[in-house]
């Protein structure tokens, strides 16, 4: 990732994205506590994502719970105060610097949200997720379902689009097949829906 910087005396700024710390101590020396501190804040808010996350995921009645006692808070782990603190409040707090200032608030800004309007929480997001590097599908995101639809076939699956479904087919508590409301009847050993 370059990154160019200023008006009149221009600066390019090259940086790993794999290792986003280290190609900024090696650019900043003298920022190397600050750029610790942002990517110990930064992992923290991954951290808070994950029990976020993880709240989600529990059953309805735990969560009652869990919100009835307090104890959410527990699982919270500053996530709604992360989610909350924009990147521009964040890199603030965090160095004085502002050509390092300037590339934090760039660096997994891809929304094109203005610093101040971007969550701090969604930027580690990003960063975190870029961390192992960025790819694409060959030929673009439309080759996923392509490949998916040949594979299906190639086992002697068939694919139908824009086909209704009367009801499921089960047999022994076990779907067995579909009932098209044409009336006909499709049996299958797997069957994939996304109704």
């Amino acid at each position: 990732l370059s990154l160019m910087i200023g008006k009149d005396n221009l600066q390019v700024f090259d940086i790993d994205i794999t290792q986003i710390e280290e190609s900024l101590i090696r650019l900043f020396p003298n920022e190397k506590k600050h750029i610790q501190e942002y990517t110990r804040k930064s992992k923290g808010a991954i951290e808070a994502w994950d029990r976020a996350m993880m709240f989600k995921a529990l059953p309805r009645g735990l969560v009652s719970f869990l919100l009835a006692t307090g104890l959410h808070r527990w699982l919270d782990k500053g996530f709604h105060k992360l989610a909350q603190q924009s990147v521009e409040e964040m890199v603030t707090a965090v160095t004085d610097d502002a050509d390092l200032r300037c590339i934090l608030e760039c660096v997994g800004s891809e929304a094109g949200v203005p610093p101040n309007d971007y969550s701090f929480l969604f930027q580690a997001i990003i960063c975190n997720m870029l961390g192992g590097g960025l790819y694409y599908p060959s030929g673009g995101a439309g080759q996923i379902p392509k490949k998916i639809c040949q594979a299906i076939e190639a086992c002697g699956g068939e694919i139908r689009v824009n086909t209704k479904v009367n009801s499921i087919l089960i047999e022994r508590k076990r779907a067995v097949g579909v009932e098209l409301v044409s009336g006909q009847k499709i049996r299958a050993k797997q069957i994939i829906s996304d109704a």
